[in-house]
Parts: structure tokens; sequence; C-alpha cells
């Protein structure tokens, strides 16, 4: 039964890229999407509350945005507006002081900054009039984490019964920029091990979520990223995998190894994190059950639509995507001058990924994996099986450089941000520290809103 059950699931994502592939959306090239992601305050650098974010998105109505709701508890939750590329949407994260912009894809970065700074122009013809600021932080720097700020959505419902730790209400207070690349089938493997192998040097560069509780953290420079490690002590389904990926079928397998969590019918969540896998709830047919908001038990037919949402339940720091996507999920969120720092980094490696899985080869997977966790409190400081991670870090700028300029459109130009903090041995969390100490919430406030 195990081997029909990967057999029916691999064949569903091989049709993923006959349905959703890059046909001609790409026209020869990759195209890139970003889901930038920031932390949404008040103007003391405390979260925002529900009542402004009802606002914000009342706005964004006026603005011609189509305002959708939650069904089961009827607060607006996210808003979308047609782009010529794809549906652009401004939506809350886990919780309702954190905005995702899922910008729509751009054949080049300079279309993609275009499409960004037009959702930035009608969220901040409200933010700037409320005294609410967008901060391109990795974490919020006043607010403590705790329940109450979770976006009140039914799915949210079913984490804390999911997983033991029952901390997912951190993941209110982190924000990260987030890019999707499109990828070939058989790149998947090889695209998903380089980004993860490539972890700590990405971090080393990029952390920036450091001022977090109103203090300085004493341990990290990344807190965002260890976030994870709090929540998930032990599981094989954030991070870096334990293992790097032999193909796409090995891919797929494992993740149908994992726990799922919920499943989704007529607008309404209902909760399977009861079977021990993925693979044992799809392989149970019609005697397949959830639970709904309430507990009770009913029944629920599997359908590879599941197979989709089962496919965000994995948070490594790279994975494949429903979009035919490699979707790098690495960094904080960055300065706000150097946002698109981040999709010209993923791009870049992406067109050139058989340099940077040559150049990670050098390594243990061990190492690799142990060069995240340095990266997270020491940034640039950091080591990789001996060596100073900023030989891996001047290695990946190199194959992203050499990735975008083959290109042609002069894209390599927004690695220059990184090559400065790499000369400098500095990522944004130093700094973050040095005006935190010097001139307290104020000062953050006034470098990194939006």
């Amino acid at each position: 039964m195990d081997n029909i059950v990967d057999d029916r699931m691999f064949a569903y994502y091989r049709r993923r890229f006959d349905d959703k592939g890059r046909g001609e959306r790409v026209q020869g090239r990759r195209c890139v999407g970003m889901e930038a992601k920031f932390c949404l305050t008040d103007d003391h650098g405390a979260a925002a509350s529900e009542v402004l974010l009802q606002g914000f998105f009342e706005h964004l109505g006026e603005k011609g945005w189509s305002v959708a709701k939650d069904e089961n508890l009827g607060v607006a939750t996210a808003a979308t507006r047609e782009f010529p590329s794809c549906p652009a949407y401004i939506s809350t994260g886990t919780g309702h002081c954190k905005m995702e912009f899922s910008v729509p894809y751009g054949r080049n970065l300079r279309e993609l900054e275009s499409h960004f700074q037009a959702m930035v122009d009608d969220a901040r013809s409200f933010t700037d009039n409320e005294d609410m600021c967008l901060l391109c932080l990795g974490v919020h720097p006043v607010t403590e984490p705790h329940p109450g700020l979770v976006q009140r959505k039914a799915r949210h419902i079913f984490w804390d019964h999911a997983f033991e730790k029952r901390l997912v209400h951190l993941f209110a207070l982190s924000a990260d920029c987030q890019v999707h690349v499109d990828v070939d089938i058989h790149e998947v493997h090889e695209a998903v091990n380089a980004f993860q192998g490539l972890a700590g040097a990405q971090i080393a560069l990029t952390a920036s979520a450091t001022v977090w509780k109103r203090e300085v953290d004493p341990e990290y420079l990344d807190v965002r990223e260890v976030f994870w490690d709090w929540w998930l002590p032990g599981e094989d389904r954030a991070g870096i995998a334990r293992a790097p990926f032999a193909s796409m079928r090995d891919y797929v397998e494992r993740l149908a190894s994992l726990k799922p969590v919920f499943v989704q019918r007529n607008g309404s969540s209902m909760g399977i994190y009861h079977y021990p896998s993925f693979k044992e709830y799809y392989s149970s047919g019609e005697g397949a059950w959830g639970v709904d908001t309430q507990g009770e038990k009913i029944p629920v037919v599997p359908r590879e639509e599941d197979i989709d949402l089962h496919d965000t339940f994995n948070w490594y720091i790279a994975r494949f995507s429903r979009y035919c996507t490699l979707e790098n999920r690495a960094n904080c969120q960055q300065p706000p001058e150097d946002i698109m720092t981040i999709p010209a980094l993923t791009l870049g490696i992406m067109e050139n990924l058989a340099a940077a899985n040559e150049m990670i080869g050098d390594f243990t997977w061990e190492e690799l994996r142990a060069s995240r966790e340095e990266a997270m409190r020491v940034g640039p400081q950091a080591t990789a099986g001996g060596a100073p991670i900023s030989e891996i870090c001047r290695g990946m700028l190199e194959v992203a450089e050499e990735g975008l300029a083959a290109r042609g459109y002069g894209e390599e130009e927004s690695l220059s941000p990184l090559w400065e903090r790499l000369e400098e041995k500095r990522c944004p969390a130093m700094e973050t520290r040095e005006l935190f100490q010097a001139g307290g919430v104020d000062a953050l406030l006034e470098r990194y809103s939006l």
C-alpha cells in the first residue's frame, strides 16, 4: 500500500509541472516572485491592534483591492488585486501584527520591484496617516510573544493540537523575505539541497532579528530562525533537513512521512493531526476522518488538493512549492533600501545551480547544518567545517553574480549591499543592536520603517 500511495502522490507532483509549470510564463528565462513580510506596529513600536488591522483592510478596499474575510470568524484577513502576471495579495501572517505582501511574479528583478512598489504605495497611504509602521526587521522589537497575537483564523486553531510545544504565537512576531523562483522537475532536489546547504552563509549576511521584547537578545543575531527549533525540537521538518534529498521522489516520500495538520473543505478547516503521517491519512480513503473547530469527529475523503496544503506544513529553509517554484525561506526581512537583495541572491543561485552544488560539496552535510546554528548566533563570524563562513559567503555571491550576469538584465547590481556586508563582516543585526543601544525603539522605527 505504501508504494501505491507514493506512486499516486509522485504522479500528482509530475502533473503539477504539466498544469502549472514554467510554460509561457517563463518565456525562456526564470521568473521570480516574493513573499515580503513586515512587522506591523503602532508609532511606539508595539504590535498594531486588530482594530487598526481591520481599518487597514477597509482602506485597501477603498483603493480597489478585493477584501476577503475568514468565513468562520468574520474578520478581514486578506486583500487581492489583479496584476498583469498574476494577482497580488496583502494578508496577515500567523499574527494580526504581521503583514505579508505576496508580490506577483516578474520576468526580471526590475519588474518584480515595480510590482512591489505599487503594493507599498497603497499600503503606506494608510499606515502613514494612521501612525502605523511596516518595519523591515526580522522580529518585532517591543511586544512580547503571547497567544493573543495570533490572527483569528479558523485554521490556526489546530496548531497547538498538532505540535506539543505550544509556541506557534512566536511566529506572530517574525518577518522574513521569502523568494520564489521557477524550477524544473529534474532540478527540485538539487535546488532544495543547494539553498539548504547555503543557509548559514545567507543568515550570516542577512540576519536582522536581534532586538525583541524591548531588549537585545543575549545569544542570537537571528532569533527569528531559531523560533523553528524552539517550536519543533527534534523534528525533521524545519531548518535544514537531516540529510540531503537524493531525488524528487525522495523529497515527495519524506514529506509524505510527516504528520499532517488539517485539510480544507468548502472554506472550513478540519484537523487531521491524529494521523502519524500524511501517507497514512491519504491511504485511508473513505474511512478517513477529521475534527472540526469544535473537536467533533467528521468523515473526510482525501483529495489531491490536500497534498498541496500538506506541502506548506514543512518549514525547511528551502522547499518546493505548489507553484512549481523553489522557495527560499532563509532570510530575515532586509532594511528598506535592500529588500531586493534577497530576490537577486535567490534568482542568481538558481541560474547557476550546478556551481552552487559544487561549492557546498566541499563540506559535509553536518558541517553545513552546524553552520546554520552558528550563523544564527554570530552571523558573519561563524565558521563552516573549521573555515570562516565568509569563504562560503564569497563563493555564494560569486555564483549568484555569475548567474544574474548571464541573464543580461544588469540584475547583479542588486547584490551590491551583500558584497559590502561581506567586506565589512557585518549583517543588519549588528546595526540594529547599535541603533537600539544608542537611541532605543525610536531609532529603529526611524531607520527601518518601509
